[in-house]
């Protein structure tokens, strides 16, 4: 998956580091709140990238999102992850956002 099976995840109210289910279960939770969902990288679509090391590397990225579901709501999100290689693949360990609504 996308997400390490263990990793620090802003939406996680338990204590630790929350598992892949639970980051899973939410993503899950938030569609089916928001069937509806259009989103648009802003800064040209640039991403911020920072490798700490050859391994690990901290990304951001703002966008704008419209979604609708029962409720609309837009607005625009900066997400801030941490991404570590796990082999031949990149996972996510840390996943942050600040999220300003409309």
């Amino acid at each position: 998956g996308m997400f390490a099976p263990y990793s620090n995840y802003k939406y996680y109210t338990g204590s630790g580091l929350c598992p892949r289910s639970f980051v899973s279960a939410d993503r899950l939770s938030y569609i089916k709140d928001y069937p509806s969902r259009s989103m648009e990288l802003l800064n040209e679509g640039r991403y911020t990238y920072d490798f700490r090391d050859a391994d690990t590397a901290d990304v951001s990225y703002t966008y704008s999102y419209r979604v609708s579901g029962a409720k609309t709501r837009t607005g625009k999100a900066k997400v801030e992850i941490t991404i570590e290689r796990n082999g031949d693949s990149w996972q996510i360990t840390k996943y942050d956002e600040t999220v300003i609504r409309n």
